[in-house]
């Protein structure tokens, strides 16, 4: 997998916060239409309540790094978690990001369930997209 700077970890994160950000395809071209949305949009553009210049500055600052222009969406899921898989265009390295749970009640009821389950129903969810997605484009360690 691609080493990322803390701070592309930090825009990928922030980037599932965003509506639409789970698209598939280049992600140069969901970021630039996503810029063009939200330019033009002033409802709330993410689950966390981040308003447009908050997003927007995510989106500016992904623009301008090449090593993530390079991704692209690949596959993903969205249900209680979201990831998504993405694939370097030029290596082909495989490297996935993933949200968590949805809401704040499901994610404490994930942590108490910790405490007394081998392993969690969005674990087991999480797992089963990503032994797919390693058998599909591998480089995944």
């Amino acid at each position: 997998m691609a080493d990322f700077t803390n701070k592309e970890e930090i825009l990928m994160n922030s980037f599932m916060y965003i509506g639409g950000s789970d698209r598939k395809g280049s992600l140069r071209e969901t970021v630039e239409q996503l810029i063009e949305k939200y330019e033009n949009d002033s409802k709330l553009c993410g689950g966390a309540k981040m308003d447009n210049k908050e997003c927007l500055e995510v989106l500016y600052s992904m623009r301008k790094d090449e090593k993530l222009m390079k991704l692209k969406a690949v596959d993903s899921i969205k249900t209680d978690i979201q990831a998504v898989c993405y694939v370097n265009s030029e290596d082909k390295e495989t490297n996935i990001v993933v949200r968590g749970s949805g809401g704040d009640n499901e994610a404490w009821q994930e942590n108490t369930n910790l405490a007394y389950e081998y392993e969690t129903r969005l674990q087991k969810e999480f797992g089963n997209a990503y032994k797919k997605w390693n058998e599909e484009y591998g480089g995944i360690d």
